[in-house]
């Protein structure tokens, strides 16, 4: 029985490449977030102070000095953002609530409350 035991587990060491002379794949995981400073998927905004503003038909927020633009997904809240902005582009001081997603290496937002704040 322990013979048998042990050449099944020689058989599932060998098929999985572990045992066979090849080296494991190699993980396509990354722990560290790029130089660039992309936040981790899921990381949560609470009233945070904010720049908005429009490119190129698209709305586009300055989290932080030392952050990249983050543009913002589209829902409710960013389309009262932007027609706010686009009638008075100068007032554009928001404080938001909200979520940050991640794809290929950028960052997105998806606001779930804004406040303007008047200066």
């Amino acid at each position: 029985m322990l013979i048998r035991t042990i050449a099944l587990a020689g058989i599932a060491l060998f098929s999985l490449g572990l045992i066979s002379g090849q080296e494991a794949p190699q993980s396509t995981y990354v722990s560290a977030p790029p130089a660039d400073r992309t936040h981790r998927e899921g990381t949560r905004l609470d009233q945070q102070a904010a720049k908005l503003r429009i490119e190129n038909d698209r709305l586009i927020t300055q989290l932080g000095l030392e952050d990249n633009p983050v543009q913002v997904l589209e829902n409710l809240a960013a389309q009262r953002i932007y027609r706010a902005n686009r009638d008075d582009p100068e007032d554009n001081q928001w404080t938001i609530s909200g979520i940050l997603t991640e794809f290929e290496g950028k960052n997105y937002l998806l606001i779930e409350q804004a406040v303007r704040i008047r200066q």
